[in-house]
């Protein structure tokens, strides 16, 4: 797992959240680390498109666009 949960607390206390529990946590976690990994293969995708092997800032808000279109 990419995210430990203490860093993940100081996340959700940003937010405006008080508690969550070590289960939620690493659930959330999971579910982080499965949407940046997607969000990374996408990214790549554009960038070896493009002829680049370096990941942009554009890449990954192109990627991230059109994933949000997606719902």
């Amino acid at each position: 797992m990419a995210f430990t949960v203490e860093p993940l607390r100081r996340v959700i206390k940003k937010a405006g959240g008080k508690r969550i529990s070590d289960d939620a946590a690493k659930a959330l976690a999971k579910v982080l680390e499965d949407k940046l990994v997607l969000l990374l293969k996408e990214s790549e995708k554009i960038a070896r498109h493009s002829g680049r092997s370096t990941i942009l800032r554009r890449d990954v808000k192109l990627v991230r666009k059109v994933l949000e279109s997606k719902g």
